[in-house]
């Protein structure tokens, strides 16, 4: 009786061993998705930011002092070759120079004082040395004036610049740990925070042989200059807008990638799961480039691996169950 007894007791347990077997096996399996290893893609580039300049200018000066009667031109303005530009004032000139001859010299350079040296000390005569107008050597926009009515100018400096309006060029400056990567050539976008939603492509025209020092804010920088020549302009880009550059040292390059969420790290190293025979196997893997939203592989992964997402809730060789393939 005893035994029918037992043996009922253990079939009582069994049975309800069975019931609950299946809810334990259940909450003992971890639910996943694979995922597939995409093809990402990097352009690597470097950003400096700078100015817009115009390529090409003319200044304009004389090797002797003068002052000017009249100065006919201002920023801005369009001129032709031989416009006039500024109007001499010989006599108040004369004057002026005289002085200073009679006082030594001492205010004027070699240069100067070799033009009058042997000259008559008659005012009649100096005057000749005087040009009657100050006239343009080039077609283009006045984009510089330092002549001012009645005032003596300094000699062998810019009079007046003038500037072709349609040959705009960038002058950025890159970062000296970044450099190296620039070369001549290299294709550039530039954009303006003047400009919203335009772009301008460019190429690398030239990079400056020396070093420089700037500052960001409180910070200072050292920094080369680059030249970039642009393709197209527009009159809406105009010399003195600053803008931002994006140079392109690296051209495209693909290669295989995961998202974050498959890849995990410990003490070891970067690891991921694969999906082997119903369970989670660690592997450990290598990465690279980091995306907005997945990561280079480098290398540890084979092309009929199973990676599966969500690596954080996972251990390995634990059961899995696969809910879904991405």
């Amino acid at each position: 009786m005893k035994k029918y007894i037992a043996l009922l007791l253990v079939t009582s347990v069994l049975l309800t061993a069975a019931g609950f077997l299946p809810g334990w096996f259940e909450q003992s399996v971890c639910t996943a998705t694979i995922v597939t290893v995409k093809k990402g893609s990097y352009t690597e580039t470097v950003t400096a930011n700078g100015s817009m300049e115009y390529s090409d200018q003319i200044d304009v000066k004389t090797s002797i002092p003068f002052i000017p009667a009249e100065v006919y031109v201002q920023v801005g303005d369009q001129v032709e070759v031989g416009d006039v530009l500024a109007v001499v004032d010989k006599q108040e000139t004369v004057e002026a120079v005289m002085s200073l001859l009679n006082l030594g010299g001492t205010e004027l350079s070699a240069e100067v004082l070799e033009v009058f040296d042997g000259q008559s000390e008659k005012v009649s005569d100096i005057m000749n040395v005087f040009p009657e107008t100050i006239v343009a050597n080039a077609a283009g926009t006045v984009t510089a004036v330092s002549m001012i009515k009645g005032a003596v100018t300094v000699p062998d400096s810019a009079l007046v610049t003038i500037s072709d309006a349609a040959k705009l060029q960038a002058k950025v400056a890159v970062s000296e740990t970044a450099a190296a990567k620039v070369k001549e050539g290299q294709s550039v976008t530039i954009t303006s925070s003047a400009l919203k939603g335009k772009e301008y492509s460019g190429t690398v025209l030239k990079i400056y042989p020396t070093a420089r020092k700037q500052y960001s804010g409180t910070v200072q920088q050292t920094v080369v200059d680059v030249l970039v020549q642009l393709n197209e302009t527009d009159d809406a880009l105009k010399a003195g807008y600053s803008v931002k550059a994006e140079i392109v040292t690296q051209g495209e390059r693909f290669f295989p990638c995961l998202p974050y969420e498959a890849v995990g790290q410990d003490e070891t190293g970067e690891y991921v799961y694969t999906y082997q025979a119903g369970r989670a196997q660690k592997k450990y893997i290598t990465t690279g480039i980091e995306l907005a939203d997945a990561i280079e592989i480098t290398s540890g992964i084979d092309k009929d691996d199973r990676i599966l997402n969500d690596v954080q809730k996972l251990s390995n060789n634990q059961l899995v169950r696969v809910t879904e393939i991405e």
